[in-house]
């Protein structure tokens, strides 16, 4: 196999607010249009994202955009409609490039002038994600479509993509291809189609609904349609006039293609049928048997194989439009301990076993399943038993009899990263679900309260407005009682919120960490904007009781259950644990024994445990800090990702990913429960091609592994090193796009077709 380079959507690293990330001059103004010289201050790219224009034009003196949320998705959607006609890519180059934005009102750019110079600090969102990819017939070049509206032509070579030769705009874009002389793109209610440079626009075609999908007929003079709401049309390359339209009981297509030879219209349906039918809209076969949506479609150089990808993960193949086989990616995980906790009536445990979730009583080894989400998740048990999953996209809250309380679509903006329910904040009494707007690399400074009964939702605003939110950020939420959230941000200080949404109070400082415990609050100061950081103790009514300084970069790890103890860490030359009585506001030291790990007082008033980063050496270590006495050191084979206190608070549980075990404050094992062994699980097909050979790649989401089906119904594991997609070949060279959410890659896996 070969693979070159991948082609990431990124823009600007992280900085800080004395650092622009651009800096942007006027070389060239007329009445509706401005020709801009943008150069990375930060980074070697300048990539058009939803925001950027906006941001530029906004960030001048005089600006109409002033004040306008250009970061807040919808509503930058909303402008770039109201405010942007193109944007056209003169010349780029390593670090910089020049843009000229065209807009559709004059007031727009009336701000400008010649020789205007600024900085511009856009801090690019996470909500742009990949939607399509095609090569040109030479194979020279391709199209990258991503959601900003915007399509990429880049050269391409075993090496990976080159530099961005043109930007093809279209708002809305969700498909992009290249047949013949021409380059098609798609989106909103409209069909545009440029010439084989993407210089020019040769015509745009409104088709009247919202488009989901569209393909060029093989000499490029027809267009496929496949539409949101349901059906699809025909429609000529020249004037766009309407050839054909494919109806009756389809639902919304999410896919279509042509036949080799031009002469047939594949239609993926919402009931789980792709259709083929004439150019004149004659229905010649169907090719039945999804239970999901048809979401891809693949069809061989001679017209007589189809490969069609159902929204339920798996891939049929038609042979002459009889059925011949499913593919699936079956794989086998193991089962992994995901956390345990003392339980209202019991102390349990949850686990992820293949694609459900299990429970384990501790410590009598009782198991059994009470849900199972497809995707993978992480889980808690929450005080009274109620289970909290959390996958990249929801979270579900389930009683321990199994019965769903409700699913909560977590406020994520974008597509990038995951969710886990360490983000996700119950209340006391378990009537609110508090969840932070949050990604691998993105926040802006938001929180929604989700009731655990009913539908009803408060939402926190950023209070940093005109802030970039990519500098905002939410740094910790805790609950204060079954009234009061303390959120703390890293533009802001920390704000003391009801569940109505009533801002209560102010802090007086950057918060990054929050415990609250018995009658405390303990919080750690963000060492950000020149300030040392350092930690302070309150009481429930946010009087300042006392404060510490932080010598190096600390951590808030615990405080005790009756908060009279709290456990911090500090970094540095001299890494250590300390403990801070939060009475008499004395501190004393805790040697790690190396690397500083994690530090709990695990649901104990005064039992502290120690788990320094697994080595195969340093065993897990339990103080009481009341008598400043190490009582036992526990070996152990793995890196343990919990440690908890049994109800009777004398004894405790290591949990790890394979393996809880109880032992006894003295270290004495007091019995184990080992992980079930590795069950079949069904990894969902999103990508299917169907090469000039008949052989069959297969893809899914979030693995770097492609499926190669040449003979039979075993595979070929072929490792692509992405992030999982979609798969375009050109036949000719042998290369593949594999197209995922965040970034394109580029491989070759079984040379020319």
């Amino acid at each position: 196999m070969v693979r070159g380079g991948r082609l990431e959507l990124r823009g600007a690293r992280r900085g800080s607010m004395a650092s622009p990330t651009y800096t942007v001059k006027v070389l060239k103004k007329d009445e509706v249009s401005a020709e801009l010289e943008v150069k990375a201050t930060q980074d070697d790219v300048v990539g058009l994202w939803p925001s950027l224009v906006l941001r530029l034009l906004e960030d001048p003196p005089g600006s109409p955009l002033k004040g306008k949320r250009v970061y807040d998705p919808e509503e930058s959607a909303a402008l770039q409609r109201e405010v942007i006609a193109g944007v056209v890519l003169v010349k780029a180059k390593k670090g910089s490039a020049v843009l000229r934005v065209e807009v559709r009102d004059p007031k727009f750019v009336g701000h400008l002038k010649k020789g205007l110079a600024w900085d511009s600090y856009h801090y690019p969102t996470d909500s742009t994600r990949l939607v399509d990819a095609a090569f040109v017939p030479d194979g020279s070049l391709a199209v990258v479509g991503s959601s900003s509206g915007v399509a990429e032509l880049r050269p391409v070579s075993a090496k990976g993509l080159g530099a961005t030769k043109a930007w093809l705009n279209h708002p809305g874009l969700v498909a992009v291809d290249a047949r013949g002389e021409r380059i098609l793109t798609a989106g909103g209610t409209t069909v545009a189609l440029w010439d084989g440079a993407g210089k020019a626009q040769v015509g745009v075609f409104e088709v009247g609904e919202e488009v989901a999908c569209a393909r060029l007929s093989p000499t490029g003079d027809r267009v496929a349609v496949g539409f949101r709401e349901g059906g699809a049309v025909l429609i000529d390359g020249e004037k766009g006039a309407v050839r054909a339209r494919y109806e009756g009981g389809i639902g919304p297509v999410q896919a279509v293609a042509f036949a080799s030879d031009g002469e047939s219209v594949l239609v993926g349906g919402g009931d789980g049928v792709t259709r083929r039918y004439g150019i004149r809209g004659t229905l010649l076969e169907a090719l039945a048997g999804h239970e999901g949506a048809v979401r891809g479609i693949s069809v061989s150089e001679d017209g007589r194989q189809v490969v069609t990808v159902g929204e339920e993960g798996t891939a049929r193949v038609f042979q002459e439009g009889t059925f011949v086989r499913a593919l699936r990616h079956d794989e086998k995980l193991n089962t992994v301990f995901q956390g345990a906790l003392p339980g209202a009536a019991r102390d349990a445990a949850v686990f992820f076993r293949g694609a459900g979730l299990m429970e384990v009583t501790l410590p009598g080894g009782e198991l059994r399943e009470i849900a199972a989400p497809r995707e993978r998740f992480s889980a808690l048990i929450a005080a009274s038993g109620l289970v909290l999953t959390a996958t990249t996209e929801r979270a579900r809250l389930i009683r321990r009899d199994g019965t769903e309380v409700r699913e909560v679509k977590l406020p994520r903006v974008g597509l990038g990263g995951s969710i886990t329910s360490q983000f996700l904040f119950l209340s006391p009494d378990e009537r609110w679900l508090a969840a932070p707007h949050l990604s691998s690399d993105h926040k802006d400074g938001r929180v929604e309260l989700h009731a655990v009964e009913g539908r009803e939702v408060v939402r926190l605003p950023n209070p940093s407005a005109g802030v970039p939110p990519r500098e905002d950020t939410v740094q910790a939420v805790a609950w204060v009682d079954a009234e009061r959230l303390l959120v703390g941000y890293a533009m802001h200080p920390a704000i003391l919120w009801s569940v109505t949404g009533e801002r209560l109070a102010t802090l007086d400082e950057r918060t990054y960490e929050i415990q609250v415990a018995g009658e405390a609050i303990v919080t750690r100061q963000s060492p950000w904007f020149e300030t040392p950081g350092g930690f302070t103790v309150r009481d429930r009514a946010l009087t300042v009781l006392g404060t510490l300084p932080s010598r190096n970069e600390g951590r808030l790890w615990s405080v005790s259950r009756d908060g009279r103890y709290a456990v911090l860490s500090e970094e540095g030359d001299a890494p250590t644990y300390r403990v801070w009585d939060l009475a008499t506001r004395e501190t004393w030291a805790l040697d790690p024994r190396g690397k500083v790990g994690t530090a709990t007082f695990a649901g104990s008033d005064r039992y502290l445990v120690l788990c320094p980063p697994y080595d195969g050496r340093a065993g897990v270590r339990i103080f009481d800090v009341a008598a400043r006495a190490h009582l036992a050191t526990i070996p152990r084979e793995e890196e343990v990702w919990q440690v908890f206190f049994a109800k009777d608070g004398e004894s405790l549980y290591l949990v790890s990913s394979s393996y809880i075990e109880r032992f006894d404050r003295g270290g004495a094992s007091l019995g184990r429960i080992d992980a079930p062994p590795p069950v079949p699980f069904q990894r969902p097909i999103v990508g299917a091609h169907l090469d000039a050979r008949g052989v069959i790649f297969t893809s899914s989401e979030d693995t770097p592994t492609v499926r190669v089906w040449k003979k039979g119904d075993t595979p070929m594991n072929a490792h692509a090193g992405w992030s999982g997609g979609r798969l375009v070949q050109h036949a000719k060279s042998g290369l593949m796009l594999g197209v995922g959410q965040r970034s394109v890659e580029v491989f070759a896996l079984l040379g020319k077709a």
